[in-house]
C-alpha cells in the first residue's frame, strides 16, 4: 500500500513537473518569438524612416 502510494505520488510529481516545464518552455519560446517580431516591427519603420531623412538632409542642406 505504502509503496503504491509512494509510486503514485512520485509518478504524479514527475508528470506534473514535466508538464510544467514543457508548458513553460513553450510559453517562453512563443513569447520570445512574439516579442522579437514586435521589436522588429517597431524597429524597422524607425530605421526606414530615419535613413531617408538623413540622406535628404545631407542632400538638401550640404
Amino acid at each position: 500500500m505504502a509503496t503504491g502510494v509512494a509510486t503514485g505520488v512520485a509518478t504524479g510529481v514527475a508528470t506534473g513537473v514535466a508538464t510544467g516545464v514543457a508548458t513553460g518552455v513553450a510559453t517562453g519560446v512563443a513569447g520570445g518569438i512574439v516579442n522579437r517580431s514586435i521589436a522588429e516591427e517597431l524597429r524597422m519603420p524607425v530605421l526606414e524612416g530615419m535613413a531617408p531623412d538623413v540622406d535628404n538632409r545631407s542632400i538638401l542642406m550640404p
